[in-house]
């Protein structure tokens, strides 16, 4: 159970610019403070006029739900996804009744993105994404999305059907009934010398005639056991057919063409020792079991005439697989096929009605990047259940209440072009996630909401080209320490202007979707309905200062204060999180002594220890709101050095040199002597534009985590 740290009022976070380790008795609080000015324009460049350093904005927000169920929930506003981020901050939380709206102030950063997260009584969540816009967060959770064509079945926002009556196809059109209506010239009659060409003409009859059969009925009867690799000569025509009612098992190597059918009847089977090669309109369509021993089943079917390959018995191809290429190449599955290897090349297409499970899409690779071959050519329509551990799909459609299993990984939109589409209530489950730019489409209404969820890392090479629609819920990790993304303007989540991103997401653990255990969703999605925590409280904002002991650093780490969510009925919390300085400090809210730090030990700025102190219950002076530079000042630092003193709060006057930063939310501060631009690299744009959203990107690696 994911255990989180929400939190019930508005999150703000503040950081102070300047320097870390101090200088002792040598502090001249006025010669450093130039310095400090002097160094920070020299390294930063010019001040914007209008810049305070109070990262913070007064935003509303109305969140409706509408999920379809009588219940009242929690909602969240967050920084980050809480579902996939460890250091997400908690803007607001309130409560709200299903089909009402909760609507609030609060005071953000300079971002456009906020996350959206609603709980129910069991803790079960869903997480949706929106932006802000002319200062007012509006978001539905639970509306019922428009359809962008009228020929979508069962509400899939693709305009394509997912329902899996609009796939099926009649066995009759595999084997018509005809098929069986012709007099089979049983093949253990014939020497074993003739059974590579068992439609041999007799020249000594007129017209034409055959030594065997009409050349081209053969039967395997029931019962009985041929080894020997069957074959025509083909010198009547095409069409010729084997009928398997017993065991054939086919010592060598074969090639099957000229539209020839092999037909393995129920009860009967056929062992491949070696590979089977069907082309130029040959095919094969199963009721029994066919087996490999080490070969491959190849289906190349290049003409322009049909060769759709058909199993409803049992295909057991361990050591082996199948090769499809090929732009007629089809196969129809009904039944259960096992195989080390389902290798896609050409323009084939599957559809799986039964159970399937393979290795790999590559007869050669079997990770997740060796499958691009397949996820550039492999359509795959699955309307039940299908594990393939490493697979890549160019098309696929998951008709509603199916499932796809790739433990080791998919790749996905090749050729940037590829098209997922999930039907209602379907999971795709992945470990890792290679994408191409590929499309990605969901049911229109959240009560038939799909899952794709990922348990391990992602490569993103054309995010510029990634979208997706409707209710599709993403399930996975999207820490920027592990995804890899080409193209992209933003990571969160692949966020691009114009295109649509990634909006909702989900966990397993304490997902508001359940779907059961089944023979075609598999291990189903939070099958036991389960629940996790409800949002508790987050700092509001983080306050950081500078304590000029010296004066070139500017790490922001000096004094670092959290200051948790307040109202006017509320009295104030304030966390002394970390001293990047040794000077002895007094830290002050108003005339009120909050801390004393004075042990001389820089604490929490290599590492992330325990709060050093708290201080709670701090009464607010009327209308206190840290936008207010007013207000913001309140908060402040007096450094004691031993010839001088001196007081440092946030700026009251705009346009000049930092001595403390106000941000919202919950901040990661750089660590030890490493520079603020070094740990956010947009902060050079902040210093000359106060309106840039500089501390959502940032180097996890030099800050505090």
């Amino acid at each position: 159970m994911k255990k989180r740290n929400l939190y019930i009022l508005p999150f703000l976070f503040l950081g102070l610019l300047v320097t870390s380790c101090s200088m002792g008795d040598v502090y001249d609080a006025n010669a450093n403070k130039k310095a400090s000015e002097a160094n920070f324009v020299s390294k930063f460049g010019d001040i914007a006029p209008d810049q305070n350093w109070i990262n913070i904005n007064k935003y509303t927000a109305n969140i409706t739900v509408k999920l379809g169920i009588d219940a009242n929930y929690t909602v969240g506003i967050f920084d980050k996804n809480p579902l996939y981020s460890k250091n997400y901050s908690t803007i607001v939380t309130g409560n709200v009744a299903e089909g009402s709206t909760f609507s609030t102030a609060f005071e953000g950063s300079n971002s456009k993105m906020y996350y959206i997260g609603v709980y129910d009584s069991k803790g079960r969540e869903i997480v949706k994404s929106d932006t802000i816009k002319d200062g007012i967060l509006n978001s539905v959770i639970g509306e019922t999305l428009s359809s962008k064509s009228k020929a979508a079945t069962r509400s899939n926002f693709s305009g394509v059907s997912t329902d899996p009556t609009a796939y099926q196809i009649s066995e009759s059109k595999f084997i018509p009934s005809s098929i069986y209506n012709n007099n089979y010239y049983d093949v253990t009659n014939i020497p074993s010398y003739n059974l590579l060409s068992m439609d041999k003409i007799n020249y000594n009859t007129y017209p034409f005639s055959y030594y065997y059969g009409d050349g081209k009925h053969y039967v395997i009867p029931a019962g009985a056991t041929v080894k020997a690799n069957l074959d025509y000569s083909q010198s009547k025509d095409g069409n010729c057919v084997i009928l398997v009612n017993g065991t054939w098992e086919v010592p060598y190597s074969i090639n099957f063409s000229n539209n020839q059918i092999i037909l393995v009847a129920e009860g009967g089977k056929i062992i491949f020792d070696g590979d089977a090669h069907f082309n130029s309109g040959a095919h094969f369509m199963n009721k029994g079991s066919i087996e490999t021993k080490t070969g491959t089943i190849y289906i190349e079917n290049w003409s322009g005439d049909e060769a759709d390959c058909y199993n409803s018995g049992t295909m057991t191809l361990n050591n082996g697989g199948l090769s499809v290429a090929g732009n007629n190449s089809q196969l129809y599955n009904k039944g259960t096929m096992t195989m080390k290897y389902l290798d896609a090349r050409g323009n084939c297409t599957f559809t799986n009605f039964g159970n399937i499970t393979a290795l790999s899409t590559s007869m050669l690779y079997y990770n997740t990047s060796g499958q691009g071959t397949a996820a550039s050519n492999f359509n795959f329509i699955n309307c039940c259940y299908a594990n393939i551990s490493a697979a890549g799909i160019y098309d696929l459609i998951l008709c509603n209440n199916s499932r796809l299993d790739c433990p080791t990984g998919i790749y996905t939109g090749g050729g940037n072009g590829g098209i997922i589409i999930e039907g209602d209530h379907s999971v795709i489950s992945a470990g890792d996630w290679i994408d191409n730019g590929g499309s990605f489409y969901g049911p229109n209404e959240i009560s038939n909401a799909a899952v794709f969820k990922f348990t391990g890392s992602i490569l993103e090479n054309n995010a510029g080209a990634f979208s997706t629609l409707g209710y599709l819920y993403y399930d996975g990790t999207f820490d920027e320490t592990q995804i890899q993304v080409r193209g992209i303007l933003n990571k969160d989540p692949w966020y691009h202007p114009t295109i649509n991103y990634i909006k909702y997401t989900t966990s397993e653990s304490t997902s508001a979707i359940s779907i059961p255990k089944g023979d075609c969703t598999g291990s189903g999605y939070n099958p036991n309905n389960n629940g996790g925590d409800i949002p508790k409280t987050d700092p509001a904002y983080t306050i950081a200062f500078e304590d000029l002991g010296s004066t070139d650093d500017f790490d922001f780490n000096d004094i670092v204060l959290y200051v948790y969510p307040y109202t006017q009925s509320q009295k104030m919390k304030v966390d002394l999180v970390a001293a990047g300085g040794i000077m002895p400090i007094d830290i002050y809210f108003g005339t009120t002594k909050l801390f004393t730090k004075n042990d001389g030990k820089i604490t929490n700025t290599t590492t992330r220890g325990n709060v050093i102190a708290s201080q709670s219950d701090i009464p607010l002076p009327s209308g206190f709101t840290l936008t207010n530079s007013d207000y913001a000042s309140l908060f402040s630092i007096k450094v004691n050095g031993a010839s001088s003193t001196y007081d440092i709060s946030t700026n009251k006057v705009t346009g000049m040199a930092p001595q403390a930063i106000v941000i919202a939310g919950k901040w990661d501060w750089p660590l030890e002597r490493v520079p603020i631009d070094n740990a956010y690299p947009k902060f050079l744009n902040w210093v000359k534009d106060k309106t840039v959203d500089w501390v959502t990107q940032h180097d996890v690696s030099k800050c505090i985590q």
